[in-house]
């Protein structure tokens, strides 16, 4: 009851501009902020935004206004508008002025992307052109192609050449549905294939566990490239039920009914899930951070 109560009051301070940035100022932020957090909010609050653009959901009112208290941030501390932060602008005026079709019209179509393998593509072009994407023409994605996929993605490096991936395929509606109460996010449901990727975590070492995900992601790297290459869309999916150091974070019968329903057994642990197929949008070309604030030298300080 007491919960309860405490959630009707959060919502209704939060309902009003004034009294939702002083609650920002005082409960979700009172400490003082450096550069690198309050470039790293609005970033954040620029990729929330920009999700629900493209997928054509609204955007609440508390993004606009959260974003604009970092923005008072920037202007207090004369922080310098690089491009990573000007994107983030530009999808928030979008948002405030209700500007999304013309945002979503804005992104690039598939006209240009060929369905099948282009040789043309190498991989320099296949790093640069991936994007993470989120709406899928009907069509369904070819066996051999998936096979081949996977097939070239296992030449992924792997701690002491364990090679233990699993590539778990669902392409069937009651699958999808399943795994719905297993992730934040749903617009995969339109995906026309879904690759959830399974670590077997028994093989590493008490000190290793870490090094599934660290594999996992290196054999993912490879399948989102090589979808790229074969003329597909895909979408990297983070996995949060459970994870390979014992960790369960919803309640355990969940996590059962999981290796039930897939027949699976208890030592693989999902890691990631790459919703896959033909794009039916290509998203906008995201800012990326300069070389510059990536490279550093040992002994600069």
């Amino acid at each position: 009851m007491l919960e309860g109560f405490k959630q009707l009051t959060r919502r209704a301070v939060t309902s009003l501009a004034l009294t939702n940035r002083l609650y920002l100022k005082r409960r979700m932020y009172p400490y003082p902020m450096d550069e690198k957090t309050i470039r790293g909010k609005l970033q954040h609050l620029g990729h929330g935004m920009d999700l629900r653009l493209s997928s054509n959901r609204p955007v609440a009112r508390t993004f606009i206004w959260e974003f604009e208290f970092f923005l008072d941030q920037i202007a207090r501390k004369d922080i310098a508008i690089d491009e990573p932060l000007f994107w983030a602008f530009s999808v928030y005026v979008a948002a405030k002025h209700g500007l999304g079709p013309q945002y979503r019209s804005g992104m690039a179509r598939t006209s240009q992307k060929q369905a099948g393998h282009n040789p043309e593509i190498g991989l320099l072009d296949a790093v640069v052109k991936r994007r993470s994407v989120r709406r899928w023409k009907p069509e369904p994605v070819e066996p051999a192609d998936l096979e081949r996929i996977v097939e070239l993605a296992r030449w992924a490096p792997s701690s002491c050449n364990r090679q233990l991936w699993k590539v778990l395929v669902v392409d069937t509606d009651s699958d999808k549905q399943f795994l719905t109460g297993y992730f934040a996010n749903t617009f995969w449901l339109q995906a026309p294939v879904l690759a959830v990727i399974l670590m077997d975590s028994t093989i590493y070492g008490s000190n290793e566990k870490h090094y599934a995900y660290l594999d996992g992601a290196a054999f993912i790297q490879n399948m989102l490239l090589l979808a790229e290459a074969f003329g597909y869309g895909a979408c990297w999916i983070g996995f949060k039920g459970w994870d390979t150091l014992g960790n369960v974070f919803m309640p355990a019968e969940r996590c059962d009914e999981f290796y039930r329903h897939f027949d699976l057994k208890r030592l693989l642990v999902p890691v990631s899930m790459i919703a896959l197929g033909r794009p039916e949008v290509v998203p906008r070309v995201p800012p990326r951070q300069g070389v510059g604030t990536i490279l550093t030298k040992s002994g600069v300080r």
